[in-house]
């Protein structure tokens, strides 16, 4: 008998790095923004969850940053048979800013 996996991830909760220090997370369609200065970055998402397999789902990217100008990323969760996949792609700013506007922003605020 072969099964199917139906998973709903909307809901997840995603970590965003860049450079090795955690700048904040996102749930669902959420999105947020950080600065960082002109040069080469590297940029990571985690699904945060309590459950393993899912805690160890992760995509980076990179990112050469010029002054002044803004850059779009879009994390996407895939759910597979028996796992999941993350994707971490940069977007023009005509769909990034579409994105941003139909999106709520979301507060991360550091545990204690």
């Amino acid at each position: 008998m072969n099964r199917s996996l139906i998973a709903d991830v909307s809901g997840a909760l995603v970590k965003v790095g860049a450079d090795g220090s955690w700048m904040g997370a996102t749930r669902g369609n959420s999105y947020l923004f950080f600065t960082v200065t002109p040069g080469e970055h590297h940029l990571c998402v985690n699904w945060q969850s309590r459950i393993s397999e899912r805690a160890q789902v992760f995509a980076m990217s990179n990112l050469n940053a010029e002054a002044g100008k803004s850059y779009y990323f879009r994390a996407r969760l895939f759910p597979g048979e028996a796992d999941f996949s993350f994707d971490l792609d940069q977007v023009n700013s005509d769909q990034g800013k579409y994105m941003v506007a139909s999106s709520p922003v979301s507060v991360s605020r550091q545990k204690h």
